[in-house]
Protein backbone atom coordinates (compact mmCIF):
# COMPACT_ATOMS: atom_id res chain seq x y z
CA UNK A 1 0.00 0.00 0.00
CA UNK A 2 1.31 3.31 -0.90
CA UNK A 3 1.48 6.00 2.01
CA UNK A 4 0.26 9.43 1.40
CA UNK A 5 2.80 11.80 1.31
CA UNK A 6 2.27 15.26 3.37
CA UNK A 7 4.75 18.23 2.66
CA UNK A 8 4.85 19.80 6.32
CA UNK A 9 6.07 23.40 6.47
CA UNK A 10 6.71 24.11 9.99
CA UNK A 11 9.40 26.88 10.98
CA UNK A 12 9.32 25.47 14.64
CA UNK A 13 11.74 22.28 15.58
CA UNK A 14 9.18 21.15 18.59
CA UNK A 15 6.52 21.75 16.19
CA UNK A 16 7.76 19.99 12.77
CA UNK A 17 9.06 17.08 15.08
CA UNK A 18 5.83 16.19 17.14
CA UNK A 19 3.16 17.04 13.97
CA UNK A 20 6.01 14.87 11.99
CA UNK A 21 6.00 12.05 14.78
CA UNK A 22 1.91 12.23 14.90
CA UNK A 23 1.34 11.54 10.98
CA UNK A 24 3.52 8.68 10.72
CA UNK A 25 2.09 7.07 13.03
CA UNK A 26 -0.77 7.02 10.90
CA UNK A 27 1.36 5.55 8.37
CA UNK A 28 1.63 8.77 6.40
CA UNK A 29 5.31 9.27 4.08
CA UNK A 30 5.69 12.94 5.87
CA UNK A 31 8.52 15.54 4.68
CA UNK A 32 9.62 18.43 6.30
CA UNK A 33 10.75 21.70 4.90
CA UNK A 34 11.28 25.26 7.60
CA UNK A 35 9.66 27.46 5.02
CA UNK A 36 8.01 27.85 2.21
CA UNK A 37 10.81 29.30 -0.09
CA UNK A 38 10.84 27.60 -3.27
CA UNK A 39 7.44 26.57 -2.48
CA UNK A 40 7.15 26.08 -6.63
CA UNK A 41 9.53 23.82 -6.38
CA UNK A 42 9.22 21.80 -3.27
CA UNK A 43 5.54 21.14 -4.70
CA UNK A 44 7.00 19.25 -7.76
CA UNK A 45 9.98 17.52 -6.32
CA UNK A 46 8.06 16.28 -3.44
CA UNK A 47 4.44 15.13 -5.27
CA UNK A 48 2.43 15.67 -2.25
CA UNK A 49 -0.80 14.59 -1.27
CA UNK A 50 -1.30 16.93 1.29
CA UNK A 51 0.47 20.43 2.33
CA UNK A 52 0.16 21.79 6.02
CA UNK A 53 2.07 25.07 6.63
CA UNK A 54 2.29 27.41 9.06
CA UNK A 55 1.25 30.69 7.97
CA UNK A 56 4.17 32.69 9.62
CA UNK A 57 5.96 30.70 7.03
CA UNK A 58 3.69 31.96 4.29
CA UNK A 59 4.50 35.05 4.61
CA UNK A 60 1.39 36.24 7.17
CA UNK A 61 0.88 37.66 10.13
CA UNK A 62 -1.90 35.19 11.71
CA UNK A 63 -3.11 38.30 14.14
CA UNK A 64 -3.31 40.26 10.49
CA UNK A 65 -4.91 38.59 7.21
CA UNK A 66 -8.20 40.61 7.24
CA UNK A 67 -8.00 41.91 3.71
CA UNK A 68 -4.54 40.37 2.97
CA UNK A 69 -3.76 38.10 -0.19
CA UNK A 70 -1.07 35.29 0.10
CA UNK A 71 1.09 34.85 -3.01
CA UNK A 72 1.87 31.14 -1.82
CA UNK A 73 -1.85 30.31 -2.43
CA UNK A 74 -2.58 32.44 -4.96
CA UNK A 75 0.36 30.07 -6.86
CA UNK A 76 -1.33 26.89 -5.87
CA UNK A 77 -4.89 27.78 -6.67
CA UNK A 78 -3.54 28.83 -10.22
CA UNK A 79 -1.04 26.04 -10.81
CA UNK A 80 -2.35 23.05 -8.43
CA UNK A 81 -5.81 23.09 -7.72
CA UNK A 82 -6.37 19.89 -6.52
CA UNK A 83 -3.37 20.36 -3.95
CA UNK A 84 -5.18 20.56 -0.76
CA UNK A 85 -3.77 22.83 1.74
CA UNK A 86 -3.92 23.40 5.54
CA UNK A 87 -3.28 26.54 7.29
CA UNK A 88 -1.93 26.21 10.78
CA UNK A 89 -1.33 29.28 13.25
CA UNK A 90 -0.01 29.09 17.64
CA UNK A 91 -2.30 30.25 19.13
CA UNK A 92 -4.54 29.38 22.26
CA UNK A 93 -8.20 30.74 21.28
CA UNK A 94 -9.83 28.96 18.15
CA UNK A 95 -9.44 30.03 14.85
CA UNK A 96 -12.76 32.78 14.09
CA UNK A 97 -14.77 31.85 11.57
CA UNK A 98 -13.79 34.97 9.37
CA UNK A 99 -10.59 33.70 9.40
CA UNK A 100 -11.27 30.68 8.31
CA UNK A 101 -13.48 31.97 5.42
CA UNK A 102 -10.63 34.26 4.34
CA UNK A 103 -8.45 31.19 4.16
CA UNK A 104 -10.71 28.93 2.16
CA UNK A 105 -11.76 32.17 -0.32
CA UNK A 106 -7.46 32.04 -0.38
CA UNK A 107 -7.37 28.35 -1.84
CA UNK A 108 -6.87 26.19 1.32
CA UNK A 109 -8.99 23.63 2.76
CA UNK A 110 -8.77 24.65 6.34
CA UNK A 111 -7.40 26.77 8.94
CA UNK A 112 -6.33 25.17 12.27
CA UNK A 113 -4.91 25.82 15.34
CA UNK A 114 -1.39 24.27 15.86
CA UNK A 115 -1.30 23.07 19.40
CA UNK A 116 0.41 19.57 21.08
CA UNK A 117 -2.23 19.13 23.13
CA UNK A 118 -5.16 18.88 19.58
CA UNK A 119 -2.69 16.90 17.98
CA UNK A 120 -5.84 13.93 17.55
CA UNK A 121 -7.92 17.01 16.29
CA UNK A 122 -5.16 17.89 13.50
CA UNK A 123 -4.53 14.29 12.49
CA UNK A 124 -8.37 13.60 12.00
CA UNK A 125 -8.56 16.45 10.16
CA UNK A 126 -5.97 14.92 7.87
CA UNK A 127 -7.38 12.01 8.02
CA UNK A 128 -10.78 13.06 6.69
CA UNK A 129 -9.27 14.72 3.71
CA UNK A 130 -7.21 12.04 2.62
CA UNK A 131 -8.56 8.93 4.12
CA UNK A 132 -12.60 9.87 4.49
CA UNK A 133 -14.07 7.73 6.90
CA UNK A 134 -11.60 6.00 8.84
CA UNK A 135 -10.82 6.93 12.29
CA UNK A 136 -7.48 7.81 13.77
CA UNK A 137 -5.07 4.78 14.94
CA UNK A 138 -5.39 6.35 18.87
CA UNK A 139 -2.87 3.41 19.61
CA UNK A 140 -0.26 3.90 17.43
CA UNK A 141 -0.30 7.50 18.08
CA UNK A 142 0.17 7.18 22.07
CA UNK A 143 2.99 4.36 21.08
CA UNK A 144 5.20 7.40 19.07
CA UNK A 145 4.58 9.77 22.13
CA UNK A 146 5.76 7.12 24.22
CA UNK A 147 8.40 6.06 22.28
CA UNK A 148 9.95 9.96 21.85
CA UNK A 149 9.82 10.71 25.50
CA UNK A 150 11.27 7.36 27.02
CA UNK A 151 14.99 8.15 28.42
Amino acid sequence: MQKEKILLIEGHDFYRTRFRQGLISQNYEVVCYRSAENFDQLVQREAPYLVMADVTQLGLDPGDIEGKTCPVLEHCQAFYPWLPIVLMAERSEPIDPLERRWAVEQGAVDFIVKRVDRMELMLQRVHDLLRPGTKLNRNALLAAYAQSTSF
